[in-house]
């Protein structure tokens, strides 16, 4: 179980919380906000979310990690213009911060 300040996640359950309430996420969405939340402030690649998510570096699965991010980003965040779990870096990749309350 992993527990910050507003989120919480079970990866026995595959389940994310947020302020209590579940949140819910797909496989693949699973898989991603789990690799970053596991190592908050590391920056994750999208050639590395593609390998580890897709078992390919192709230009369609680093895309699609930019489209599973969003995703995760309108389940998750308060404003998702304004991300404060999930921090793009631009031209990168992407960092888990643990967001006050």
């Amino acid at each position: 179980m992993l527990s910050f300040r507003r989120l919480r996640l079970d990866p026995g359950e595959r389940r994310v919380w947020k302020d209590g309430e579940p949140v819910e996420l797909t496989g693949i969405e699973f898989d991603i906000f789990y690799a970053l939340a596991r190592r908050p402030e590391h920056l994750f690649t999208r050639e590395k979310f593609g390998e580890h998510a897709w078992k390919d570096n192709s230009i369609c699965a680093t895309k699609a990690v930019d489209v599973h991010i969003g995703h995760i980003r309108k389940k998750v965040e308060d404003n998702p213009g304004r991300p404060v779990f999930i921090i793009t870096l631009r031209g990168t990749g992407y960092r888990f911060e643990d967001a006050s309350a």
